[in-house]
């Protein structure tokens, strides 16, 4: 596990094809500190020392990782972001970086902004990986090249981050020009949070909801507390085909894209409102509450 706080750039010294594989040879400062097996983060992606020399190291990336990374354009001579995997005992100064690029982007626009730059990336743009967490927020964190920057301007498929001088020149921030490939990790909380919050809409539509089950929620709201036991609440068990794509239709918006997973729920319950009884409109008169609307 890395920060996505760099250390320093590497410089490729060799590369050699080994069937689908590439070993990259490379030049840092610490060198002698390295040991074989030890991880490090190359543009955001983890190798594993395999061999080593007085000044150089090298590791090994498979097909799967150059398909995916911005590793399978390295020349001799090209610098790289390297960082060494995290000390438990140390401060987290980015966020968690697993150093599992996930995809690439390319640098559409570089701005000068007075001393700092604005560097703004755009990628493939794919609603199911979407759903999964692989999307920017605003001020959250995204990894590029293996450093660990704040979102600003998130679209659907391109943001901005700000980069300061000290960054520029002690990445490889100050090659990256308009086209530039360079490699994405989304955050890897936002992937978990997305991952549970799709967790109850993941749907078995070929799997028909048991009985006993609908027959056991039902219960549990008729016995959920009420204000003023207003009980102004009818529930309604939707399972016919046609209804239910009706009951999904109404429950959708196609234009803004919200709720499209009701089209895969086997089964809606409609909760009904009903008129509350004279204790409940009362006591809602009374202390100016909804009372049925509470429960």
């Amino acid at each position: 596990m890395f920060s996505g706080i760099v250390e320093e750039y590497a410089t490729v010294v060799a590369l050699v094809k080994d069937q689908e594989n590439i070993h990259f040879t490379l030049k840092c400062s610490f060198v002698n500190e390295l040991k074989i097996d030890q991880s490090i983060s190359h543009n955001g992606v983890c190798l594993t020392v395999v061999s080593m020399t007085e000044d150089t190291y090298t590791v090994t990336a498979m097909k799967e990782t150059l398909d995916r990374s911005n590793l399978r354009l390295l020349k001799v001579g090209d610098k790289v972001n390297v960082e060494r995997s995290m000390m438990m005992n140390g401060r987290l100064d980015g966020h968690i970086v697993q150093g599992h690029v996930d995809q690439t982007a390319v640098c559409t626009s570089v701005e000068d902004a007075n001393g700092s730059w604005y560097y703004t990336f755009e990628y493939p743009f794919d609603q199911e990986m979407a759903q999964q967490g692989y999307i920017t927020v605003e001020k959250g964190s995204v990894c590029v090249n293996g450093v660990s920057l704040t979102v600003c301007n998130s679209k659907q498929n391109s943001f901005q981050v700000a980069i300061i001088p000290y960054t520029h020149d002690n990445t490889n921030f100050c090659q990256i020009e308009k086209g530039t490939v360079v490699n994405l990790e989304f955050d890897i909380v936002g992937k978990y949070i997305s991952k549970m919050r799709q967790s109850d809409r993941a749907f078995d539509t070929q799997r028909p909801v048991e009985k006993e089950k609908l027959q056991r929620i039902l219960e549990a709201a008729c016995i959920a507390p009420s204000a003023c036991n207003s009980q102004p609440w009818h529930f309604i068990v939707v399972d016919d085909p046609e209804l239910k794509n009706r009951v999904a239709d109404a429950t959708s918006n196609r234009v803004l894209g919200m709720n499209h997973f009701t089209k895969q729920a086997p089964v809606h319950i409609l909760v009904v409102e009903e008129r509350p009884n004279l204790t409940a409109g009362i006591g809602s008169w009374i202390k100016d509450k909804n009372f049925s609307h509470l429960d």
